[in-house]
């Protein structure tokens, strides 16, 4: 124990002896430390605060009232009327706040009954007592928690006062102590009624709730609003009619969804305690009260209630709800239907599917194709040729959603449909179409097939399907005679092939008559490259050879998007090619590059092209790709590599805004390297200016000002700037002024 404490400790043990064996509590009070520097209060260590509260409780109820005497109201009091107007302190007394607060939670302890009476004994004392009404609330907020019934003939004579009937409210609330609440009820008005009816839902208070509905129809719109959503927490059923006549939607306030939801919570309340005919009733009646997009998570919510309660039973409302105009009251119409898989009376969906029209037809066709269940296929697939086009769809993605071979063969049947959107709409069901049986029954189809295009569109399903077991059908259709079905086999290896299909697709590209067969090739190994690029680039610069120029081109562009080391060097060698088709592909390519892999091949790539070709259109577009590498995410950790580049592009840069643009570049670079280079440039007449505040820009920023490389470009900057703002910032930089 240090000096500082001891001393604190017998000065309260001498204390303690003056008075007769209590504690000083202005002293223990005191022994709490001051506020911190910004304000917030730091409470003391653990011992210093042990033996207080110890203190406290030693002296029984003596030492809680006079600590409880201690508190004050901070608010000071206004000056009297002719007295001049001066600063006033406000009185502080965080310190007993503090203690009073550690008193009670130490009470609260498991084995601290004994202690937790008679806190709270003292401080059900206390309000009895004429205080400040800020210091009563906070005697309140502490008994709120403290439990136990010593307090309840007091809290329960302040239900009624104009101040404090919140807290005391509360406070029996945490005790779930009903009957004062209730008796209270017939004499308060206004917030108070307010108050007392919340606590009475809160505490579920059954005997209340005819009282409580007398409420809901209160003039005075904040009782109603309470009345309401206490019977929600009630959960008594004879508050439906008045709950449902007073939850109306009218200009979407909070006030009307607040109704919406207590009367969902009512509903919720009755389903949990087995009275479904009343939840139901809820359920059914509140969306028609709740239109409109403001209204959908009401009605979303009465149809999730409503098929708990109801279960299979909700034909009318879930058909509603997939005809809904709102996309969030459709997806959880779907969902609910998702949910009757398995559970659900097929039958009594088909039956009303076959007896309805229009929207109610599609709608149940839906909810069919949503359960899944087989047996409803046979009534699904005669719908398909129903003469409405919305059921005809349905019908379709039905089919799609319960599968099989004959969902199958029958969506294949409607590829050859004379509507164009029909036979769209069968094949995008077809990709989806569930079941086993389903790719089997396609790729007999597509043997079939005498018509080349059907034959297509069926191999284009498999490879959207990603049918892997049929990828021997694929590969033999990128061989057909046909060269609309061999493309086709191409987009279908787009999304099923790998890179052990790339050679046939590369073979198909270099034997391609037709634009379009060449670019479903183009399209599909570009997909592959992008999952296999160095298989695919080395293949691609093998077949470079002896291709046609716009096979080649089409390969080059493969090989830039697919990027990688391979690729670079692909594209960096056809770059020298004598065709000139193939050269201005390839470097257009190089100056599209952005792949981190392979980017230090391009970018020599790069570096040569512009340094050595005669072509002005190609210098340009590879000196600009070149500056951007250099710039790029990849280089940016890297300053010697990005300087070393910076300092090429400047000895082989032509133009000014060739110049400007490695200008740009250097000044994101923190090194006096940079200034160097930048220097260079303070000769060169067309770029001086920006010469100027590039070293200026860059001398800001790097660590060492004092570096005498820095120091001589600023010196360079005065001698030839005429910008008035670049000299001023040179001249702030320079250490000796000039």
């Amino acid at each position: 124990m240090n000096a500082k404490l001891l001393s604190v400790v017998c000065g309260l043990l001498a204390l303690a002896v003056a008075f007769g064996g209590q504690a000083d509590i202005e002293a223990l009070v005191n022994s709490m430390p001051n506020r911190d520097g910004d304000g917030k209060h730091t409470g003391p260590d653990p011992e210093t605060a042990q033996r207080a509260v110890d203190a406290i409780l030693q002296g029984g109820k003596a030492s809680i009232t006079a600590l409880v005497d201690m508190l004050r109201d901070p608010t000071p009091p206004p000056a009297k009327e002719g007295e001049p107007k001066k600063q006033q302190e406000r009185v502080e007394d965080y310190k007993a706040h503090y203690l009073l607060h550690a008193v009670a939670t130490y009470a609260r302890r498991p084995d601290g009954e004994a202690d937790r009476k008679t806190v709270t004994e003292a401080l059900a004392a206390a309000l009895e007592v004429q205080r400040p009404v800020i210091v009563k609330k906070h005697i309140l907020e502490e008994l709120l928690w403290l439990g136990g019934e010593e307090p309840v003939p007091v809290l329960t004579k302040l239900l009624l006062d104009p101040e404090l009937y919140d807290y005391a409210a509360r406070a029996l609330e945490a005790r779930k102590l009903a009957p004062p609440l209730r008796a209270a009820l017939p004499k308060a008005s206004g917030r108070n009624r307010v108050a007392l009816l919340q606590a009475l839902g809160r505490v579920r208070d059954a005997e209340a709730a005819p009282a409580i509905l007398a409420d809901v129809k209160s003039a005075d719109p904040d009782v109603r609003l309470a009345a309401a959503e206490a019977l929600g927490d009630i959960g008594d059923a004879k508050a439906v009619d008045a709950l449902l006549a007073a939850a109306k939607l009218d200009k979407a306030t909070a006030y009307e969804m607040t109704l919406a939801e207590a009367a969902l919570r009512l509903a919720q309340r009755l389903a949990d305690a087995g009275k479904k005919d009343e939840a139901k009733r809820i359920y059914a009646t509140l969306p028609q009260q709740y239109p409109g997009r403001a209204g959908r998570h009401v009605r979303c919510g009465c149809l999730a209630g409503l098929v708990a309660v109801a279960g299979d039973e909700v034909l009318p409302e879930l058909l509603a709800a997939i005809a809904d105009p709102d996309p969030q009251v459709r997806a959880m119409g779907a969902q609910v239907a998702r949910s009757l898989a398995g559970r659900a009376p097929v039958e009594q969906w088909v039956a009303l599917m076959k007896k309805s029209a229009g929207k109610d037809r599609a709608g149940a066709l839906f909810i069919l194709g949503a359960i899944g269940d087989a047996k409803a296929l046979p009534a699904v697939l005669e719908a398909m040729d129903d003469k409405d086009e919305g059921v005809r769809q349905e019908a379709m993605e039905a089919a799609a959603a319960i599968g099989g071979e004959a969902a199958a063969k029958a969506l294949i049947a409607r590829l050859g449909a004379k509507d164009r959107a029909e036979q769209q709409a069968a094949f995008e069901c077809l990709i989806k179409c569930k079941g086993d049986a389903t790719n089997a029954a396609i790729a007999a189809a597509a043997k079939d097939a005498a018509d080349a295009a059907l034959r297509a569109r069926l191999i284009e399903v498999l490879g959207a399907r990603r049918a892997g077991d049929q990828m021997p059908l694929i590969l033999a259709a990128a061989q057909d005679a046909n060269s609309v079905v061999r493309a086709a086999a191409a987009r279908a290896l787009q999304t099923a092939g790998s890179d052990r299909e790339a050679p046939i697709l590369v073979k198909m590209l270099k034997e391609a008559k037709e634009a379009e067969e060449r670019g479903a090739a183009e399209q599909a190994l570009i997909a592959i490259g992008l999952r296999a690029r160095d298989q695919v680039a080395n293949q691609l610069a093998a077949a470079l050879d002896g291709a046609s120029p716009e096979a080649a081109g089409a390969m080059l562009r493969i090989l830039g998007r697919v990027g990688g080391s391979a690729a670079a060097k692909a594209l960096v060698a056809a770059a020298d090619s004598p065709d000139a088709k193939v050269k201005d592909e390839a470097v257009r390519a190089l100056a599209n590059w952005t792949e981190p892999n392979g980017m230090v091949q391009a970018a020599d790539g790069l570096l040569k092209i512009a340094s050595t070709t005669v072509d002005l259109r190609h210098h340009a577009l590879a000196l600009r790709n070149y500056v951007a590498l250099a710039r790029s995410e990849t280089w940016r950790r890297e300053p010697p590599r990005q300087l070393k580049m910076y300092g090429e592009a400047l000895k082989i840069a032509k133009r000014a805004e060739e110049k400007r643009a490695v200008l740009g570049g250097l000044t994101e670079v923190r090194e006096p390297q940079a200034i160097a280079l930048a220097a260079s440039c303070l000769k060169d007449a067309e770029i001086a200016e920006e010469a100027a505040a590039a070293i200026v820009q860059i001398a800001d920023r790097v660590k060492n000002k004092a570096d005498e490389v820095v120091q001589a470009a600023l010196r360079g900057v005065v001698e030839i700037s005429k910008s008035e703002n670049t000299l001023k910032q040179a001249k702030k930089l320079l250490i000796k002024k000039p």
